[in-house]
């Protein structure tokens, strides 16, 4: 199990896209699909940033009962 060390780090909107190879538009569907569970941004002066945490455990939600082929 691997132990996360950058729990407290905050991505901008940009890093998020990067960290899924998507664009803006796709990240604000998902967050107007309530059953998508993507976590909310947090917006400081207009602009959107998530915990890097979340979007970790987001992730393993997604994963959760997916077995290695």
């Amino acid at each position: 199990m691997e132990t996360s060390t950058h729990s407290n780090r905050i991505l901008p909107a940009r890093n998020v896209w990067q960290r899924y190879g998507v664009t803006d538009r796709t990240i604000d569907r998902w967050l107007f699909q309530p059953g998508l569970g993507f976590p909310r941004p947090i917006v400081i002066n207009r602009r959107r940033y998530w915990n890097e945490c979340d979007l970790i455990a987001w992730e393993r939600s997604r994963t959760d009962g997916v077995e290695a082929i």
